[in-house]
């Protein structure tokens, strides 16, 4: 009788165990990380008039900002971006 009642226990622990681990969640799997390297290739307008194409400027540092200039936060930015175009 002991073992018959060892037996069902276990069992029993054993298809609660399957129940339990079935139902947690599965992790989510991760983004792949974008590799660093030439992006699409485009060609804009500069405030002045002249045509930039990202490919005519291979192996150097860009920053792209853009903004509205009627934006006051956009207004602020340019102090900065322009001491670093200057020691840069």
């Amino acid at each position: 009788m002991m073992k018959k009642l060892f037996l069902l226990i276990m069992a029993l622990c054993i298809v609660v165990l399957l129940v339990v681990t079935g139902c947690m969640p599965t992790p989510p799997t991760p983004t792949p990380t974008p590799t660093p390297g030439m992006e699409k290739d485009f060609t804009l307008l500069d405030l002045n008039g002249r045509s930039f194409t990202l490919s005519d400027h291979l192996g150097k540092p860009i920053v792209l900002c853009f903004f509205m200039s009627n934006c006051p936060a956009c207004k602020s930015e340019v102090p900065h971006l322009n001491s670093v175009h200057q020691k840069y």
